[in-house]
């Protein structure tokens, strides 16, 4: 009887803890699907697309930019006509990549980036919309100029120069310049159409030196090159006509002052010379079109030129101080001669006795 009671024992110490593992092992088989069925359906992560232009035209380069934290990452551009760039990882210290792309053809693209890492791939980007069209020699800015700047000075001197350019669709611009010795400044900041733009200039070697100016707007449409401006420089402390070219209204005009003599305004497609005068240290008046009128106020070291105003012509002038004793002295004499026509001063005649 002890026997029997022992082995029933048994049976039911072992039972329990295989009962507990059967019903472990249903569980996991019902919750593993569940917890698959919920992992298909999260969406990976999908990145921001890229900033940059959404408009633009044919042939000219785009930049666009994405931002990225993760240097284990890698990121591929698609461009939207057919072609993508290769895995790109951003750069140690930075926190973006940037790519420039063309499209040859008008029409409108749609422009994604994709991740990836050691673990997955993710979604493409939502999509940025780039309409491109086919330019037309309308739409490109007007050639630049150089309306202000000495073309003729002293080495290792800072002389300030003028440029400006219009866009027929009064888009801002910028500029850049190409130096006598074949390099090219960086684009200038954006400014409006039709604003002159300053900029600071010195030689070290003597002899003629040459200037262009490009413009480009904000479409990324550039001018060709201007015409050569020329600028002659001579060593500081030899004897030197300092000339400044000017452009008023079209036309061109070289401002000379010489060292010792008059300064004189030459129209430079003509023989015309009009009048120039200095009214404080390096400010002087000009008469732009000769008819004893100074039209213009124009600084050399600046490089400003500014409307005169109020305009006016030489004359001669009477001090101020004479004039009102004057003045005052023909009032009097005027009212004595008044009173005397009207009876109210008189001289009383008075008779004298003779002896």
């Amino acid at each position: 009887m002890n026997h029997t009671r022992n082995a029933v024992s048994m049976r039911r110490i072992f039972t329990i803890p295989l009962l507990f593992l059967l019903g472990c092992f249903l569980a996991v088989s019902l919750i593993t699907p569940s917890l698959q069925s919920q992992s298909a359906d999260i969406v990976p992560y999908a990145p921001a697309p890229p900033s940059g232009p959404t408009s633009g035209y044919t042939n000219i380069s785009y930049n666009y930019t994405i931002y990225s934290t993760d240097h284990t990452a890698q990121w591929m551009f698609s461009w939207g006509d057919g072609t993508q760039s290769v895995w790109i990882t951003v750069t140690a210290g930075a926190d973006r990549i940037t790519l420039p792309h063309q499209w040859t053809t008008s029409g409108t693209y749609v422009l994604q980036v994709q991740f990836k890492d050691q673990n997955t791939t993710g979604v493409w980007s939502t999509p940025l919309h780039i309409t491109i069209a086919q330019q037309t020699t309308a739409e490109y800015p007007h050639s630049p100029r150089l309306i202000s700047g000495a073309i003729q000075g002293y080495t290792n001197t800072s002389y300030t120069y003028w440029i400006t350019a219009t866009d027929p669709n009064q888009n801002p611009l910028q500029y850049r310049i190409h130096w006598d010795n074949d390099t090219i400044s960086a684009w200038t900041t954006f400014t409006a159409s039709g604003t002159p733009l300053s900029i600071a200039a010195s030689w070290q070697n003597a002899g003629t030196q040459t200037m262009l100016i490009q413009a480009r707007n904000t479409l990324g449409l550039a001018t060709a090159w201007s015409p050569i401006a020329s600028i002659t420089m001579s060593p500081a402390g030899r004897p030197l006509t300092h000339i400044y070219r000017l452009s008023v209204n079209g036309t061109d005009y070289a401002l000379e002052l010489p060292s010792d003599t008059t300064a004189r305004l030459r129209n430079t497609n003509s023989t015309a010379v009009t009048s120039v005068r200095e009214i404080e240290p390096g400010t002087y008046l000009l008469d732009i079109n000769g008819d004893g009128t100074w039209e213009y106020t124009y600084i050399p070291d600046t490089g400003v030129l500014t409307a005169y105003n109020p305009t006016h012509t030489e004359s001669f002038t009477i001090p101020t101080i004479p004039l009102l004793i004057l003045l005052i002295v023909i009032g009097i004499i005027l009212v004595v001669v008044i009173l005397f026509k009207l009876g109210i001063l008189y001289v009383e005649e008075v008779p004298v006795n003779k002896k």
